[in-house]
Protein backbone atom coordinates (compact mmCIF):
# COMPACT_ATOMS: atom_id res chain seq x y z
CA UNK A 1 0.00 0.00 0.00
CA UNK A 2 3.18 2.44 0.88
CA UNK A 3 4.75 1.48 -2.31
CA UNK A 4 1.03 2.29 -4.08
CA UNK A 5 1.19 5.35 -2.62
CA UNK A 6 4.53 6.42 -3.08
CA UNK A 7 4.30 5.69 -7.12
CA UNK A 8 0.65 7.90 -7.52
CA UNK A 9 2.68 10.83 -5.64
CA UNK A 10 5.76 10.38 -8.11
CA UNK A 11 3.36 10.45 -11.14
CA UNK A 12 1.79 13.37 -9.66
CA UNK A 13 4.80 15.07 -9.26
CA UNK A 14 6.49 14.35 -12.51
CA UNK A 15 2.96 15.29 -14.68
CA UNK A 16 3.12 18.45 -13.03
CA UNK A 17 6.46 19.15 -13.66
CA UNK A 18 6.10 18.60 -16.80
CA UNK A 19 3.61 20.68 -17.97
CA UNK A 20 4.15 23.29 -20.81
CA UNK A 21 2.76 26.98 -20.93
CA UNK A 22 1.03 27.39 -24.12
CA UNK A 23 3.20 28.69 -26.85
CA UNK A 24 3.06 32.07 -27.70
CA UNK A 25 0.31 33.48 -30.06
CA UNK A 26 1.05 36.40 -31.68
CA UNK A 27 -1.64 38.66 -31.61
CA UNK A 28 -0.32 42.24 -33.09
CA UNK A 29 1.90 43.10 -35.71
CA UNK A 30 3.96 46.35 -36.86
CA UNK A 31 6.18 47.77 -38.73
CA UNK A 32 8.16 51.48 -38.76
CA UNK A 33 6.09 54.20 -38.95
CA UNK A 34 7.29 57.56 -38.43
CA UNK A 35 4.92 60.10 -37.92
CA UNK A 36 1.80 59.43 -35.93
CA UNK A 37 -0.27 61.24 -38.99
CA UNK A 38 -0.13 57.83 -40.37
CA UNK A 39 -0.87 55.63 -37.77
CA UNK A 40 -4.50 55.62 -38.51
CA UNK A 41 -4.02 55.05 -42.65
CA UNK A 42 -1.59 51.84 -41.66
CA UNK A 43 -3.71 50.48 -39.03
CA UNK A 44 -6.86 50.62 -41.17
CA UNK A 45 -4.76 49.23 -43.86
CA UNK A 46 -5.49 52.26 -46.16
CA UNK A 47 -2.65 52.50 -47.80
CA UNK A 48 1.36 51.87 -47.29
CA UNK A 49 3.84 54.86 -47.66
CA UNK A 50 7.58 54.08 -48.24
CA UNK A 51 8.54 57.73 -47.61
CA UNK A 52 7.12 57.47 -44.05
CA UNK A 53 6.66 53.24 -43.28
CA UNK A 54 9.67 50.80 -43.62
CA UNK A 55 8.25 46.82 -43.36
CA UNK A 56 12.49 46.03 -42.89
CA UNK A 57 11.99 47.33 -39.21
CA UNK A 58 9.01 45.32 -37.62
CA UNK A 59 7.55 43.73 -34.40
CA UNK A 60 5.30 41.46 -32.93
CA UNK A 61 3.54 41.42 -29.71
CA UNK A 62 1.84 38.47 -27.52
CA UNK A 63 0.19 38.66 -24.02
CA UNK A 64 1.60 36.80 -21.42
CA UNK A 65 -0.35 33.13 -20.90
CA UNK A 66 -1.97 35.64 -17.73
CA UNK A 67 -2.22 38.60 -19.17
CA UNK A 68 0.19 40.22 -16.40
CA UNK A 69 3.06 41.39 -19.46
CA UNK A 70 3.44 41.76 -23.06
CA UNK A 71 6.36 39.90 -24.97
CA UNK A 72 7.79 42.17 -27.88
CA UNK A 73 9.60 40.83 -30.71
CA UNK A 74 11.86 43.30 -32.50
CA UNK A 75 13.27 42.46 -35.75
CA UNK A 76 15.74 44.60 -37.54
CA UNK A 77 16.29 43.19 -41.37
CA UNK A 78 17.30 47.23 -42.24
CA UNK A 79 20.84 47.51 -42.85
CA UNK A 80 21.59 50.17 -39.88
CA UNK A 81 21.68 49.70 -36.28
CA UNK A 82 18.73 50.58 -34.44
CA UNK A 83 19.46 52.43 -30.51
CA UNK A 84 18.14 51.06 -27.54
CA UNK A 85 18.50 52.42 -24.06
CA UNK A 86 16.15 51.94 -20.82
CA UNK A 87 16.08 55.38 -20.25
CA UNK A 88 15.22 56.65 -24.16
CA UNK A 89 13.07 53.94 -25.34
CA UNK A 90 8.79 53.97 -24.73
CA UNK A 91 6.26 51.56 -24.59
CA UNK A 92 2.27 53.11 -25.23
CA UNK A 93 -0.56 50.97 -25.65
CA UNK A 94 -3.92 52.93 -26.89
CA UNK A 95 -7.13 51.64 -26.65
CA UNK A 96 -9.63 52.06 -28.62
CA UNK A 97 -11.74 54.25 -26.71
CA UNK A 98 -9.06 57.07 -26.61
CA UNK A 99 -6.61 56.03 -23.39
CA UNK A 100 -3.29 55.70 -23.66
CA UNK A 101 -0.79 54.15 -21.41
CA UNK A 102 2.71 53.68 -20.78
CA UNK A 103 3.88 50.39 -20.44
CA UNK A 104 6.57 49.39 -18.06
CA UNK A 105 9.20 47.27 -18.61
CA UNK A 106 9.11 44.30 -16.60
CA UNK A 107 12.31 43.78 -13.66
CA UNK A 108 13.07 47.51 -14.76
CA UNK A 109 16.58 47.98 -16.14
CA UNK A 110 17.45 44.78 -14.42
CA UNK A 111 15.91 42.78 -16.57
CA UNK A 112 16.04 44.95 -19.36
CA UNK A 113 18.21 44.06 -22.46
CA UNK A 114 22.27 44.62 -22.31
CA UNK A 115 22.10 45.81 -26.39
CA UNK A 116 22.56 49.67 -26.96
CA UNK A 117 21.53 48.17 -30.68
CA UNK A 118 20.00 46.15 -32.65
CA UNK A 119 22.16 45.30 -34.80
CA UNK A 120 21.01 44.71 -38.97
CA UNK A 121 19.68 41.03 -38.76
CA UNK A 122 19.15 40.82 -35.41
CA UNK A 123 16.05 40.17 -33.03
CA UNK A 124 15.40 41.21 -29.48
CA UNK A 125 12.54 40.70 -26.87
CA UNK A 126 10.92 43.31 -24.45
CA UNK A 127 8.75 42.61 -21.78
CA UNK A 128 6.53 44.97 -20.73
CA UNK A 129 3.70 45.17 -18.01
CA UNK A 130 0.38 45.02 -18.59
CA UNK A 131 -2.02 48.80 -18.02
CA UNK A 132 -4.06 48.02 -14.97
CA UNK A 133 -6.83 49.94 -16.96
CA UNK A 134 -6.84 47.11 -19.68
CA UNK A 135 -9.87 44.98 -19.44
CA UNK A 136 -9.82 43.03 -22.24
CA UNK A 137 -7.25 41.95 -25.21
CA UNK A 138 -9.94 43.35 -27.88
CA UNK A 139 -9.73 46.74 -26.57
CA UNK A 140 -6.46 47.75 -27.66
CA UNK A 141 -6.09 49.81 -30.81
CA UNK A 142 -2.54 50.02 -31.66
CA UNK A 143 0.71 49.39 -29.01
CA UNK A 144 3.94 52.01 -30.43
CA UNK A 145 7.40 50.95 -29.87
CA UNK A 146 10.02 54.02 -29.74
CA UNK A 147 13.39 52.90 -29.47
CA UNK A 148 16.23 55.61 -28.63
CA UNK A 149 15.95 58.35 -31.43
CA UNK A 150 15.79 55.68 -34.33
CA UNK A 151 12.59 54.29 -35.01
CA UNK A 152 8.78 54.21 -34.36
CA UNK A 153 7.42 50.58 -34.74
CA UNK A 154 3.18 50.88 -34.30
CA UNK A 155 1.57 47.43 -33.96
CA UNK A 156 -1.95 46.90 -35.14
CA UNK A 157 -4.13 44.01 -33.86
CA UNK A 158 -3.81 40.89 -36.39
CA UNK A 159 -7.26 40.26 -38.19
CA UNK A 160 -9.20 37.19 -37.05
CA UNK A 161 -8.48 33.83 -38.67
CA UNK A 162 -11.95 33.93 -40.36
CA UNK A 163 -11.97 38.06 -40.98
CA UNK A 164 -11.19 38.26 -44.87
Amino acid sequence: MKSLILILTMLFITSCASIESRPLTWHHYGIQVDSESYDDKYIRGVSYLPSVMNQKIYAWASLSEYGHYFKLQVHNKSNKPISSNYFLDQFELFTKDGAKYILEPTGGIARYPEKKYINPQDTVWFSVNTPKGLKHEDDIAKIVIKLGYDARIVLKPKPSKGVQ
